[in-house]
């Protein structure tokens, strides 16, 4: 008797074979469907001195803050985002945009959607906007919550920033009944 097979299991070893291979198949195929579903995502919190970063895991579930980038000028920002987004595979990016506690835009968000359309041309990934209002002072309580001295959360809370609002895209658009955001159509 094969060791694989258990006692009430007296099939011919090629008929085991046979159900081992569908067995792989089927969980290759699995696979196949899961690597096709994951989608990597780039959160991003702008602000006049400083870039937080966040990225998402590949299932789309949580936002981890990477690194905070400091602003030099329009060109090396968007280098340095570049080269992020080639060295985590990115497929997608969520700028913060920053309204106004009434719900409307204001001038930062003119200079957000200026930023937004430089990463679109330069980068050619789907860049969505979300809302980002009062993610610092949040990122900023989490901080102090924690005991984080004030001189230590000044370098840290763009990235948690960042990874607040990523993480709120992410529960909107992957939740438990959610699929993930659609595939932006071909250009044809």
């Amino acid at each position: 008797m094969n060791a694989f097979m258990m006692p009430n299991d007296r099939q011919r070893p090629s008929a085991l074979l046979k159900k081992m291979d569908r067995s792989i198949a089927h969980g290759l195929e699995k696979r196949r469907i899961l690597e096709e579903q994951r989608v990597r995502i780039l959160g991003l919190d702008c602000g006049s001195r400083r870039i937080g970063v966040a990225v998402s895991d590949e299932l789309g579930m949580t936002a981890q803050g990477i690194t905070t980038l400091v602003r030099k000028n329009r060109e090396a920002d968007l280098a340095a985002i570049a080269e992020l987004v080639k060295r985590c595979r990115i497929e997608r990016i969520v700028v913060g945009y920053p309204l106004r506690m009434d719900g409307s835009e204001g001038i930062q968000c003119e200079k957000v959607n200026r930023f937004i359309r430089r990463l679109e041309a330069r980068l050619s990934l789907p860049v969505e906007r979300w809302d980002e209002t009062l993610s610092t002072k949040e990122a900023d309580r989490l901080l102090r919550d924690r005991g984080i001295r004030p001189q230590q959360r000044k370098h840290l809370v763009d990235r948690v920033a960042a990874s607040l609002i990523l993480q709120g895209y992410l529960d909107k658009n992957f939740g438990p009944d959610k699929t993930g955001p659609k595939p932006e159509p071909a250009n044809e």
